[in-house]
């Protein structure tokens, strides 16, 4: 198994030398830790934050990669990789002596955030030279994927016309692997491998009926003693295996060592292989505080009512979530929640009112006559009126009658009146007061005359 995260991945052939006891291996298509060689391998996955992506190694030597293809969300790549082949490969197979030679090359990824596609496939493939793995035709994919309810995880790998170990090896007809895991919310788990060595033989050695036959069947763990320098193990099978929690599987086609004494081999060469595993967790199992209250799945949050709860919100908490995360359009200006409505500062926000609405629609008695906006101020002439004092952008022209109770709406009162005609009244009689005055200088001067 390479890596423990959900993935699905096909590998066209490997060589490792020595074979790493390090399980799982990691997760790099590279290679490394023993994979001296790798040539095709497809693979698909799911990253520690929930992303996917998706990344074929064409062919990658001592765990490096030589020629690769990677793809994240929203990315698709795929063609034949004309240049590659007259840019790097041929001079690649010519450098390493055959070591790795691929020829007609096509690689195709795609991911998506539900998931990532891979598929490598070539006309002829051969990996560690004459003695290692010559092949016709060969193909490897590595996809993931996952809708509301369950995770799929699937690599297959299928290589024609294959032969192991040079002109006093094994070969095969077909070579066959598919590993397929999945994981649903509801608990439920699948996991199949399957694999078949088609028409394995011996040069010039006849390969007794029951070894053949347990290898084109798809037994597995098959035993192919045919040449006793090149054991060998037909469909070689993990399933749910300590190297990774369920639900995982590993299927190998054909797989050969060379001076393997007492379980140590010098090389192990592997041609089509697949694994795959799979994790889709309700929220109140899948080790995450979903709904951000510090407390984590059942029986730890109290809104978890079972391990199969997909939901750790709690119901109190729900029903008295905040006006800017509640789901409702709560101010009636057709925007709903943060940070869609312009009211809402943080989804904490308990107001979706906007700061910026006019006088006659945001909540307040502006004029402060105990009026609140329209249509129940009079000096509202609408909802977007910015004024609630009458006239201006109010009810212009409005009288006393038409405003009871609202001062401004009356220019003149009767206060205003009777202190009018007091002033009047006292003017007059001052007035009249001065005029007697007056009179009587004027008619002064002619009583003393006579």
């Amino acid at each position: 198994m390479h890596g423990t995260n959900p993935h699905g991945q096909g590998t066209v052939a490997t060589q490792d030398a020595p074979p790493s006891t390090l399980r799982p291996l990691p997760p790099d298509t590279a290679g490394g830790n023993g994979e001296i060689l790798v040539a095709g391998r497809s693979r698909g996955e799911q990253n520690a934050d929930g992303s996917y992506r998706g990344h074929i190694t064409i062919a990658a030597l001592l765990g490096n990669e030589l020629v690769g293809v990677d793809t994240t969300n929203g990315q698709t790549k795929a063609g034949p990789l004309d240049a590659v082949q007259q840019g790097i490969l041929t001079p690649l197979c010519n450098a390493t002596t055959q070591g790795i030679c691929l020829t007609a090359l096509t690689a195709n990824s795609a991911t998506t955030p539900t998931g990532s596609n891979n598929k490598f496939s070539a006309a002829t493939a051969a990996v560690g030279g004459p003695t290692g793995v010559n092949a016709g035709i060969a193909s490897s994919n590595g996809n993931i994927n996952q809708d509301a309810n369950c995770q799929t995880a699937r690599g297959d790998s299928n290589v024609a016309n294959a032969s192991v170990g040079g002109p006093t090896g094994l070969a095969a007809d077909a070579i066959e692997a598919t590993s397929t895991s999945q994981e649903c919310k509801s608990g439920t788990t699948q996991q199949t491998n399957t694999s078949k060595v088609v028409n394995l033989r011996g040069a010039g050695v006849a390969v007794p009926p029951l070894i053949s036959q347990a290898c084109a069947n798809g037994t597995p763990d098959s035993p192919a003693l045919v040449n006793i320098l090149l054991p060998a193990v037909c469909n070689a099978d993990e399933s749910n295996s300590a190297q990774a929690g369920p639900v995982n599987g590993i299927r190998e086609g054909l797989t050969t060592f060379v001076l393997d004494i007492g379980g140590n081999a010098l090389l192990k060469t592997t041609t089509g292989a697949s694994e795959s595993r799979a994790v889709m967790k309700p929220q109140c199992s899948d080790g995450k505080d979903n709904d951000g209250d510090g407390k984590i799945d059942f029986p730890a949050d109290p809104g978890c009512s079972s391990a199969l709860d997909d939901d750790e919100t709690d119901a109190k908490k729900s029903a008295t979530k905040a006006a800017c995360e509640d789901g409702e359009d709560n101010d009636g200006d057709g925007k709903v929640d943060f940070p869609d409505d312009p009211g809402c500062s943080s989804r904490k926000d308990d107001s979706e009112e906007n700061a910026d609405k006019a006088a006659c629609e945001d909540g307040r008695d502006n004029d402060g006559y105990g009026r609140g906006d329209f249509p129940d101020d009079p000096g509202c002439s609408s909802r977007k009126d910015d004024s609630e004092e009458n006239g201006g952008g109010g009810s212009a022209g409005a009288s006393a009658a038409d405003n009871p109770g609202d001062r401004k709406s009356l220019a003149f009162t009767g206060t205003n009146l009777l202190l009018t005609l007091l002033i009047g009244s006292l003017v007059l009689l001052v007035g009249l007061g001065l005029r007697s005055l007056v009179g009587r200088d004027r008619l002064a001067p002619g009583r003393r005359s006579a």
